[in-house]
């Protein structure tokens, strides 16, 4: 016999697994492009190549915890991730809505 889930939920929810969709697939996006530089790196020269995703990630924590503002993580996924960068610039416009909408959902659920 095959179950179903379903899962019933506001608004709130919806918003919330929304931004997460989205967030989540611009940093798989990073991840599979840092890869590709990574992988021409390696062609070009002889020398190993820098980990270009641990880089945007440290670079994306920075942002996050307040130790890098705005424009310096605009400089260095520039930097990293080269012509693509300003997908991943403007995933920090995801994580302010995403965290006020996971606020929203805890309130919700109490």
């Amino acid at each position: 016999m095959k179950y179903i889930n379903v899962f019933y939920g506001n608004d709130s929810f919806y918003v919330l697994f929304r931004l997460h969709q989205v967030l989540y697939e611009r940093l798989l996006s990073a991840k599979l492009n840092s890869k590709s530089a990574e992988t021409k790196w390696r062609s070009s020269k002889d020398t190993s190549p820098p980990d270009l995703h641990s880089r945007f990630m440290s670079a994306l924590y920075n942002l996050l915890d307040g130790s890098a503002e705005n424009a310096n993580f605009e400089d260095d996924c520039h930097a990293i991730l080269g012509n693509q960068f300003y997908v991943y610039h403007t995933s920090n416009c995801y994580l302010l809505p995403l965290t006020d909408s996971a606020t929203v959902v805890l309130v919700w659920m109490d």
